[in-house]
């Protein structure tokens, strides 16, 4: 941002990224968002049963908002259809079962 002479000040913590104290409270602040990111990763992300990850819906949708706003839209509305489409997947199994027993 300083290549194009822009500078970040922030009012309520007294941030000012044009002077050295900004500068290092910003380096530190990143370092430590790097970090919690990694945690978050490391605990919410775990193998899947074909090789590929899991990680909670909300991780997911807003990985996808990272993505773009339309994605994410599509993706909460597919992860809805697949949920509706599992309920009556197993509503017929349950209806069939007590028919065949």
């Amino acid at each position: 941002m300083q290549n194009f002479g822009v500078n970040l000040i922030c009012v309520e913590d007294g941030i000012d990224s044009s002077k050295d104290a900004g500068k290092l409270m910003i380096s530190v602040l990143s370092a430590v968002a790097e970090i919690e990111h990694e945690n978050i990763r490391a605990q919410t992300i775990k193998r899947g049963k074909y090789g590929g990850i899991f990680a909670h819906k909300d991780i997911a949708f807003e990985f996808a908002s990272a993505i773009s706003p339309v994605f994410k839209l599509y993706l909460i509305k597919e992860f809805q259809r697949l949920k509706e489409a599992v309920l009556l997947y197993t509503r017929v199994l349950s209806r069939n079962s007590a028919i065949f027993t």
